[in-house]
């Protein structure tokens, strides 16, 4: 399967074989037929060719700075997203200290809440237990 970058080495790879085919298949043919001296034409061709070095050199250049481009803004763009996703991780790691921190106070409020709850039972047994004594003794005085 074929990568995003191996995509583009492909595509880079096509569009200059493409262009150097058609210009050695095309180029010959069209200097062939305009000049007829042979020395002429071996004069022109190696200019010919020195162009097409410099032509090929040139496309090559901007097809390869167009790619680098591309792949650093991507990069910049994972880079910003790294960061945001670093800052929130930073944040849910403090939010998940802070809920622990919070857990363990309620578990420690709701242990008072027992035992405050205990002391409350027992405390109105006595109360109650005191109230039925004392009502046993004002019917004990008012019998008597």
């Amino acid at each position: 399967m074929l990568t995003s970058f191996n995509k583009d080495s492909f595509r880079i790879t096509i569009v200059y074989v493409s262009v150097a085919s058609l210009w050695i298949l095309f180029s010959d043919s069209l200097l062939s037929s305009i000049v007829e001296d042979v020395k002429f034409i071996v004069t022109i061709s190696i200019f010919k060719g020195w162009f097409f070095i410099v032509a090929t050199g040139i496309m090559l250049y901007y097809l390869i700075k167009r790619h680098s481009v591309t792949y650093q803004e991507k990069n910049q763009e994972l880079t910003r997203t790294n960061f945001e996703l670093v800052a929130a991780y930073e944040e849910l790691t403090a939010l998940e200290e802070e809920l622990r921190y919070q857990l363990t106070i309620l578990e420690k409020n709701q242990e008072l809440l027992q035992q405050n709850e205990e002391l409350l039972i027992t405390n109105n047994k006595y109360l109650h237990a005191l109230v039925g004594t004392t009502l046993i003794v004002i019917k004990r005085m008012v019998i008597n």
